[in-house]
């Protein structure tokens, strides 16, 4: 089933005018856009924006735990501008779903798609550019939210630039493999604001001028920096943005609904593969280039990075799990889990820890009552009472007469519980002045293996 809804040729009149104006670059305020937000905190990180409910961002920016899959007890939340219905929204993300050959080291296929509550009674949907061929320009911009509170956008800033440069091939394998997947600047911007970031930045998402109006493009990957990853330091780098055209049907198919693209007048169609992936790269950026991803305004380190410490998949990349979890991937020092992600045990950790202590407590409870159970069990088959007092009484005869205070050890014997009657005339054979005789029982009522001697 396609899921992916084209676009031959303009929108209509009313698609047209809420997409965007009549758009030159420095138009892009009436362009549907947005930003993720962390615990409160702006991020770099633009939304590509698909409809009022979800959007693709780049993988890098969200953070994982140590099993791979996406720590949910950071808040996303999806801060989207006032473009189109004149209202700006912000909405808690609800579920995530990273690409399946995401690899946070060499940032290929860097997407995930993020969902939550836009509401259905004032639905739209962004037409998202594909076909560079078609465009006339490639434009950079940088949002930013200058009140979070009350929703308020400045105006954002714009870069225009053609054809990427040779420095975009040398910096990066990746991108030449895979040309067709990123756009690359070389432009930097300083941040909005200096509490945001003191270092240089790149642009944040590209849009494909058609005509006179601007569609959503690519979102900002990585950027390659000549010397290091401090991009105060080290102005040589290049930025590099990914194509969204190459991972629509991946939305698509995650949403289960139709995402929609603008093919500028001819028949040209995004990649109809689900599960797409970039090619690998067949060599590697220069030993003094530091590849940087997620957000840039945590992204403050003067090192080269780390390598990831993510586990390996079965086609040698380095990758976490590919997961969809709602309201639920340690991590490498510049990935993107080093800029907020939560200390200490989780409270499912903790509430696990709990259950499991209290099976653990009842079953050594168990244990000890069964325990207790075969104890007394085993020692009244070894220990029998009748037996005991009847080889004292015999041991203290034996010596002549000897006895304890007690008569005979009568008092310490148990009540009679073998042959009463036997008993009876024994004792009454063994107690002074008793001239009862004794007889042997009849055959019928003797135990005769207490007299075995009376057989023959």
């Amino acid at each position: 089933m396609l899921l992916i809804g084209p676009v031959v040729g303009l929108p209509d009149q009313s698609d047209q005018h809420r997409l965007a104006r009549r758009a030159t670059p420095s138009d892009l305020s009436m362009v549907k856009a947005g930003l993720l937000v962390k615990n409160g905190k702006q991020t770099s990180c633009a939304l590509g924006i698909l409809d009022n409910q979800a959007s693709i961002v780049s993988a890098d920016c969200l953070n994982y735990k140590a099993n791979g899959q996406v720590d949910m007890s950071v808040i996303y939340e999806a801060f989207i501008n006032a473009a189109y219905d004149g209202s700006p929204a912000r909405h808690a993300v609800l579920n995530v779903t990273i690409h399946p050959s995401y690899n946070p080291t060499t940032k290929a296929n860097n997407v995930a798609v993020i969902q939550y509550n836009g509401g259905s009674t004032n639905a739209w949907h962004n037409y998202n550019a594909i076909g560079p061929d078609t465009w006339s320009n490639i434009v950079y911009s940088q949002q930013y939210i200058s009140e979070i509170d009350t929703l308020t956008w400045a105006t954002p800033q714009v870069y225009s630039q053609g054809s990427a440069d040779s420095m975009c091939e040398q910096l990066s394998p990746l991108y030449t493999a895979n040309e067709k997947d990123y756009t690359c600047s070389s432009g930097t911007l300083s941040p909005p604001s200096s509490s945001l970031s003191s270092c240089s930045v790149p642009y944040q998402m590209a849009y494909g001028l058609i005509g006179t109006t601007l569609f959503p493009a690519a979102i900002f990957s990585h950027v390659v920096v000549q010397g290091g990853s401090n991009l105060c330091q080290y102005s040589n780098q290049r930025s590099y943005y990914t194509m969204m055209s190459d991972y629509l049907m991946f939305a698509s198919t995650v949403l289960n609904r139709t995402v929609y693209y603008y093919s500028g007048g001819n028949s040209t169609q995004p990649q109809q593969n689900p599960g797409y992936s970039m090619a690998l790269p067949t060599g590697s950026s220069p030993s003094s280039a530091a590849v940087v991803g997620g957000d840039m305004y945590a992204k403050q380190s003067t090192g080269t990075p780390t390598s990831s410490s993510y586990r390996m998949s079965s086609s040698g990349q380095q990758r976490p799990t590919s997961v969809v979890e709602s309201t639920s991937s340690s991590a490498p020092s510049d990935d993107p889990s080093s800029d907020g992600s939560s200390s200490g045990m989780s409270h499912r950790t903790i509430a696990i820890v709990a259950a499991c202590s209290a099976v653990g407590a009842l079953l050594l409870a168990v244990a000890a009552f069964f325990t207790v159970r075969w104890w007394r069990a085993h020692v009244a088959r070894t220990r029998d009472p009748y037996k005991e007092a009847a080889a004292q009484r015999m041991l203290a005869d034996g010596l002549g007469g000897a006895s304890l205070p007690e008569e005979h050890f009568d008092a310490l014997a148990p009540p009679p519980a073998y042959h009463p009657e036997e008993e009876r005339r024994l004792s009454a054979a063994r107690t002074p002045g008793t001239t009862e005789e004794i007889m042997p029982l009849p055959p019928s009522a003797r135990n005769e293996d207490t007299y075995p001697d009376e057989k023959a």
